[in-house]
């Protein structure tokens, strides 16, 4: 308590941009010259290289050809030759100037002065040591008259001090006017007191006099005389007196630009525990300001900042870590982070888990990522820890425990320890897939193709000009020059199970594949089974897949194309006859149209007609029920296998059921969810978007679009951020300046 200062309730308020105009201020005209105007009106034609921000004292530092002198408000003139390489605002009748190394002051008329000239300067009488313990004395008796609330004793007794020469009553009266402590609250009074208390040394005084001067507070507005009072309360080891005069360096307020200074003011008081130096210090070395851009140390000073709570510091810190690019999606956990040239990962939680070093990344696959330095690839765990060095020149990602690398134009594969298994040797490859994969090199003037298994081991000789990947244990070779090409299959034995003799095969599926023959627009297909045996003759238009035991097979007749059916023996069960259409069979029946633009019925496994054709539009059967659309009213309601309605026709589109509900939309096009029975179970509130499928129920969940995105909602209508239950990967949010 014995030493406890008041200081204005302003004095932490911290200088942030520039001060409004004066009345008389520099502008800059469009010859890149500067004069002077009255806010909007110009007085004095641009013409200086460089000039003080505004007038002081009727005085105004100007600049041509590298040279400072002085002009007057008065007459325009210039009134002290430019003569200096550097020139200060003046302050009561003395300026700093520097000239040739040398710094000395100068009066009006540009006349030197001696230093104890400088009236800026006014040295107070040195008092007694019973005068200053009389009034330090005095001084506690007003602290304790001030603590208690007892106003008109404690300005009393603090006047009673100051008499006596002691300062800290003199700032203490000037924090009672200031806050109008026991009487009318009086500005100018508080100015006066608080400059005295300057004038003898308190640096808390120093600071307030400061202010009131930048702010125009019981005094008029004169940011020279606030620079110079701010400095000297930094000089005094004041922070806040050394954190305003490099802020007013760092905008040229009062002084001349100069962010080079205003780095050593700032970390003074930075390295004295300062925390807005320290974020300025952060700024400044982040965006390369009066100092060389340096964002690992600017990090340093934020970081600093932020432990003693400076939220501007967090703000910067954030902007300056933000990611200028990030992949879409996490793979493994990771996604990999761009910044300043560099790439690295982060977690899922936002962590940096693998630090910005490289100069390119793949993705992680299978809890590895192809990474780059330089002109040199290697491959990284999710870790960090580098597997192989850098020593590929193109790489793949990892399938099944293999990645393919290239070296020296050739090309082999590493497994997931960084030992190469296959020696490079092939031109081009393709990533393995069902423990095989496609190799090729050349032979002559065109590339022969191959498989090879997981150890390199060849399956087939490479004699194809033409192969596919293996889908169902089969995959697609051919032979042959482009336009007389011939394909079959082969087996992962590496055996042909066909000849090369068909002109079109499509891949295994559900243990048939699809064969043809035949100039283009003449060709007919067929059915081979696994063992390469035709089960059909190449004699349908067009074939389709098999599913539930039936393949839909179509046949001109006349001209116009008819669609049956075949079972997996090759017989044709229900004769090519539907010319408007047929689809699969799905509990026991599907779905067919007589002729083009006609109505739609079901038959049964017999080609029996068992539900009429009676419908414009229709949808296969599931749990017991089919959606429907009803060719006099246009409405899609529901049937059960008798052809039954079940429930009416109402809605404006339907899916079918799954899980105990299905997707209905409304006249507003929105899409709910009902029961069997027609009830609605979830409100119509989602959207569909173009070419996608309509939302059924998968494990209790469905994927629904609303608002502009795609959501999850359960069977409740709860709705979750994420898409699918099984989606692969999850989305990355991108970090933006």
């Amino acid at each position: 308590m014995m030493n406890k200062l008041f200081n204005l309730t302003l004095l932490t308020l911290l200088l942030s941009g520039s001060l409004a105009a004066q009345e008389w201020v520099r502008f800059k005209g469009k010859n890149g010259k500067y004069g002077f105007k009255v806010v909007k009106h110009e007085v004095i034609k641009p013409i200086y290289d460089d000039a003080a921000t505004i007038f002081s004292e009727n005085r105004a530092a100007v600049q041509l050809k590298g040279k400072w002198g002085y002009i007057d408000k008065t007459t325009t003139k210039i009134v002290i030759p430019l003569l200096y390489d550097k020139a200060y605002p003046f302050q009561q009748g003395v300026a700093k100037v520097e000239q040739n190394g040398e710094t000395f002051y100068i009066d009006k008329n540009g006349n030197r002065v001696n230093k104890s000239q400088d009236t800026t300067i006014q040295p107070t009488q040195p008092l007694d040591e019973k005068t200053i313990e009389l009034g330090n004395q005095i001084f506690k008796e007003a602290l304790s008259a001030h603590d208690k609330g007892d106003f008109s004793k404690a300005l009393a007794e603090y006047k009673k001090a100051a008499e006596l020469g002691n300062a800290r009553a003199m700032n203490n009266i000037g924090a009672m006017y200031y806050n109008g402590d026991g009487m009318a609250k009086d500005e100018q009074q508080s100015f006066y007191w608080y400059k005295k208390a300057a004038d003898n040394g308190v640096v808390d005084a120093m600071n307030n006099v400061g202010l009131m001067y930048y702010k125009g507070i019981g005094t008029p507005k004169n940011i020279y005389s606030a620079f110079e009072w701010y400095r000297r309360a930094g000089e005094k080891g004041s922070n806040l007196g050394l954190y305003n005069t490099g802020l007013m360096l760092f905008n040229g307020e009062g002084v001349p630009k100069n962010q080079t200074v205003a780095v050593g003011w700032f970390k003074r008081a930075a390295e004295a525990g300062d925390a807005p130096s320290m974020y300025m210090l952060g700024v400044m070395h982040a965006e390369g300001m009066g100092v060389s851009v340096d964002k690992p140390l600017a990090r340093k000073w934020f970081e600093k900042a932020i432990a003693l709570n400076n939220e501007d510091s967090k703000r910067a810190l954030a902007k300056l870590n933000a990611y200028q690019d990030s992949s879409d999606f996490f793979a493994n956990e990771r996604a990999w982070v761009f910044r300043e040239n560099l790439y690295g990962f982060i977690d899922e939680t936002g962590q940096e888990v693998i630090p910005l070093q490289f100069d390119k990344v793949n993705m992680f696959r299978e809890d590895r990522a192809a990474v780059k330095k330089g002109n040199k690839w290697g491959f990284i765990d999710k870790t960090g820890k580098n597997l192989t060095g850098f020593i590929f020149d193109e790489v793949g990602g990892f399938n099944q425990g293999r990645a393919w690398v290239k070296v020296n134009q050739k090309i082999g594969f590493i497994n997931l320890e960084g030992k190469t298994v296959v020696m490079p040797q092939y031109d081009q490859v393709k990533d393995f897939k069902h423990n095989v994969t496609i190799v090729a090199k050349k032979g002559g003037d065109k590339m022969l193709w191959g498989f090879i298994d997981l150890n390199g081991k060849e399956i087939t000789p490479l004699q194809y000009d033409e192969v596919f990947a293996f889908e169902n244990d089969f995959a697609i070779v051919g032979k042959g020059p482009k336009s007389q090409r011939l394909y079959g299959y082969i087996n992962k034995q590496g055996n042909e199970i066909t000849p090369l003799h068909y002109d079109e095969v499509f891949p295994f599926a559900n243990d048939f594949g699809i064969v043809g023959k035949g100039p283009k627009g003449q060709r007919l297909y067929g059915y081979i089974n696994k063992q390469g045996k035709e089960i059909t003759h190449l004699h349908y238009d067009k074939p389709y897949y098999f599913k539930n035991g039936y393949a839909i097979v179509g046949k001109r007749i006349n001209a116009i194309l008819a669609y049956g059916y075949i079972d997996t023996t090759g017989k044709e069960v229900i004769a090519p006859q539907y010319q408007g259409g047929a689809d699969n069979f799905y509990e026991g029946l599907a779905a067919v149209c007589d002729k083009p633009k006609g109505q739609w019925g079901f038959i049964d496994k017999n080609g029996k007609q068992v539900i009429p054709a009676e419908f414009f539009s229709v949808r296969p059967f599931s749990e017991g029920l089919a959606p429907v659309e009803s060719f006099l009213e246009g409405k899609w309601g529901f049937i059960d296998k008798t052809g039954k309605v079940v429930v009416p026709y109402q809605y404006f589109g339907a899916n079918i059921f799954s899980e105990g509900l299905a997707a209905v939309s409304n006249d507003e096009g929105k899409w709910g969810f009902i029961d069997a029975t027609g009830k609605v179970i979830i409100p119509f509130s989602y959207s569909t978007k173009a070419l996608d499928p309509l939302p059924v129920f998968y494990k209790g969940k469905a994927k629904v679009f609303k608002e502009g995105k795609y959501i999850t909602i359960d069977k409740n209508g709860k709705e979750y951020e994420t898409t699918t239950e099984d989606l692969p990967v999850k989305k990355v949010l991108k970090a933006k300046n």
